[in-house]
Order: structure tokens, then C-alpha cells, then sequence
């Protein structure tokens, strides 16, 4: 019997590679989701998620040497062969690599939950998503996507559930009386209990100006009884 010519060998390992690739990927698939279930199971919903995720990925790659290591082609000299010119990417993927095992860390350890309110560094608000790369953090209306890296290196401090309030108030009179009832009003509000206090002056004119106030730790009802207390009886008032 006649041995495959090379023209016939090439397609048959190829097919078979290809083969091999397909069953791996589904009896990975099938263990991944017994353990996904278990750990459900155990209330380990974050940690189900990435030891599914861990065991696909890891058999996408062992899948993908296998089928190019059938035509010949070695995945780990291309890597090599990149040399300098690949420089870049290496960080990058140092950063990737980083950023993943900080996501399993926090899978892991749960310093935070989906739903809990955070700041770290320069960064603050609602947890509304933990991935696998980075956590997205919501702030006034706005999504926040935080590296996990940083999230462990720096410290993360876990704020309250209480209200955050964002409050646009008009404070009228001339500008030395403007900046005395800007004073008296954050004085006040600190006494009250207000937190993280940010009083910003957005527009300024002749008699008037509008003033932004942000802060935490007090009810928008409480800031804004504050804000009577000094503004009321003032022509022009407040904006409610």
C-alpha cells in the first residue's frame, strides 16, 4: 500500500488537528459548566464566572497551537521572532495580564460587590459591572472604566448608600455679598454633616451669580433646607 504523499499528508493532519481543536473545546466546555454550576452552587457566582472563563480561554489557545502547529507554524517563535518590533505589544500585555489577575483577585476576595459604592484615587461611585479587565464604576450619569489594576494597588474606600446630591441654587446680591453667602453656606452645610462638599460658582454677572452645589452624606431635603435657611428671604431666592 503506498505511504500519503506529502500533498495528502498535510490536508490529514490538518483535519485531524482540526478534529482534536473541536473536542477539546467541548469537553472544556462541558467541565467548565459543571464547575460554573457548582460553585453557583456554593454562592461563588463571581468566581463561577471566571473559572468558566479561565477553562475556555485556556482550551481556545491550547486549540488554536495545536491547529497551527499542524501546518507548520510554531505560535511560540512567531512570538519569539517578533523581537524589539514587538516591544508594545509586550507591555500591553503585561497591562492585559495585570488588569486579569487583579479582575481574579477581586472575583476571589470580594472587597466590593455590584451595587456598592466605592471611590479609589480620583475615581467614585456605584459598582454596576466587575469584568474581567476592568470594573465600570457609575458617576452622575456617567460610566467610569477602572483598570482592576488599579483598583487593587490603591486603596479603595467603600462609601454609604446615602444620597448624593447635585443642587443648582442662584445667590444673588453684589459679588462681596455673593462670596459671604457662598462662605456662610458651605460653613453651614459642613455643621449639617455634608461630606465631600463642592461649591462651584458656574455664572457670574452684575447682582447675581449661580452657584452649583455637590455633596454627600446629607438628603437633598436637609441641603436644601440649609440652602433656605441663608438664601430665602433673598430676592431671586432658589432654583428647586
Amino acid at each position: 500500500m503506498p505511504l500519503p504523499t506529502p500533498h495528502v499528508e498535510q490536508p490529514l493532519k490538518l483535519i485531524g488537528s482540526v478534529v482534536i481543536a473541536l473536542i477539546l473545546v467541548k469537553l472544556a466546555a462541558r467541565a467548565a459548566g459543571t464547575i460554573r454550576d457548582r460553585l453557583e452552587r456554593e454562592d461563588l457566582p463571581d468566581l463561577a464566572w471566571w473559572a468558566e472563563k479561565s477553562i475556555l480561554y485556556g482550551t481556545y489557545l491550547i486549540a488554536l497551537t495545536t491547529v497551527l502547529e499542524s501546518l507548520g507554524i510554531s505560535i511560540w517563535a512567531l512570538i519569539t521572532g517578533l523581537g524589539l518590533a514587538g516591544a508594545g505589544v509586550a507591555v500591553a500585555a503585561r497591562k492585559l495580564l495585570a488588569n486579569i489577575i487583579s479582575g481574579l483577585y477581586l472575583a476571589v476576595e470580594r472587597p466590593f460587590e455590584v451595587g456598592d459604592r466605592i471611590r479609589v484615587g480620583d475615581y467614585q461611585g456605584e459598582v454596576v459591572d466587575i469584568r474581567v479587565r476592568c470594573t465600570v464604576l457609575r458617576h452622575r450619569g456617567r460610566d467610569l472604566i477602572v483598570p482592576n489594576s488599579i483598583l487593587v494597588e490603591e486603596t479603595v474606600e467603600r462609601l454609604d448608600a446615602r444620597e448624593e446630591v447635585d443642587l443648582r441654587v442662584r445667590v444673588p446680591g453684589p459679588a462681596t455679598e455673593v462670596r459671604r453667602l457662598i462662605d456662610r453656606l458651605e460653613e453651614e452645610l459642613k455643621k449639617a454633616g455634608a461630606e465631600h462638599l463642592s461649591l462651584e460658582v458656574e455664572h457670574l454677572e452684575p447682582g447675581e451669580a449661580r452657584l452649583r452645589i455637590r455633596s454627600l452624606g446629607l438628603p437633598r431635603e436637609r441641603v436644601q433646607e440649609v440652602v433656605d435657611s441663608i438664601l430665602v428671604k433673598r430676592p431671586g431666592g432658589t432654583d428647586r
